[in-house]
């Protein structure tokens, strides 16, 4: 209650609200009587203020938790996503690393004289091997694709 200021509607005068009980309702400067009545409409003007502001921000925070938790769902959910496609494209890796590490074996095994792919007989090393599997490849997809 010390804390609260009101002023002296006639010197102006920045009175505490302690003050004036002890000068028995008067502003201890110019001694005219200070009625509380304005005061009081304006506290509790601010306070109704207060109160609705209150009530705002009760609402915002609802509103903002709300937000926060679907955030963190979708987060949840973008991370549970994630790791699967991970797992799923880690696996699909290690499945292609057999192929190719069968297929290394393969052409590392076929002899550097003639070999016959898809029909077509080849002389040359590995790298022919590569240049023929390419080849037999690309007549495949070709005659898939004019069956279409």
């Amino acid at each position: 209650m010390s804390k609260v200021r009101i002023e002296c509607w006639k010197c102006h005068a920045d009175v505490l609200l302690i003050d004036r009980s002890d000068a028995d309702g008067e502003c201890p400067r110019c001694g005219v009587e200070i009625a509380l009545d304005d005061y009081l409409i304006q506290a509790m003007d601010a306070r109704d203020a207060l109160a609705a502001e209150n009530e705002r921000l009760r609402k915002d925070r609802a509103a903002c938790w709300a937000e926060f938790k679907a955030l963190v769902k979708s987060s949840n959910d973008t991370g549970r996503y994630l790791h699967d496609e991970i797992e799923r494209l880690t696996a699909r890796v290690a499945e292609l690393e057999r192929d190719a590490g069968r297929y290394r074996w393969l052409r590392g095994r076929l002899p550097g004289s003639a070999y016959r792919i898809a029909g077509v007989i080849y002389s040359e090393g590995g790298d022919g091997v590569d240049a023929a599997v390419d080849a037999a490849m690309a007549a495949q997809a070709e005659k898939e694709s004019t069956h279409e």
